[in-house]
């Protein structure tokens, strides 16, 4: 059975709204969980334990219905995203910027743009 309640309503970059696809993921950051620290071994031979840290974004397959500009997308600095889902949460990911190819696929109309921050949440709706 269908769930009506996944994918992506819309995205908000610094205020202004952008026709989005439907496509999203998303990933919140901090420590990888499930895998423990990692020993490494330094001059010396003292050992410490590192710890591997997932990147925060969001990344969003937008529409070009040919009012998009590509040149102020790609140059964002400490950016606020906002990306809102169709179940009611939120995703706001901040001081964002992004990275990565701005790539069109011309003969869908479409580009995914890969925001990368310093942090994420997801707010849950209310």
């Amino acid at each position: 059975m269908a769930n009506d309640s996944v994918g992506l309503e819309s995205l908000q970059v610094n205020g202004t709204v952008y026709d989005v696809v439907g496509s999203c993921t998303y990933q919140i950051g901090g420590p990888q969980t499930g895998r423990r620290k990692e020993p490494k071994v330094l001059q010396g031979g003292r050992v410490v334990h590192t710890v591997t840290w997932r990147e925060p974004y969001i990344e969003v397959e937008l529409s070009d219905s040919g009012q998009l500009d590509t040149e102020k997308l790609a140059a964002l600095a400490d950016a606020l995203v906002i990306a809102r889902l169709v179940n009611g949460k939120s995703v706001v990911l901040k001081e964002a910027h992004v990275t990565g190819d701005l790539a069109t696929n011309a003969a869908e109309g479409t580009l995914t743009a890969h925001f990368t921050g310093q942090s994420c949440e997801e707010v849950r709706a209310s």
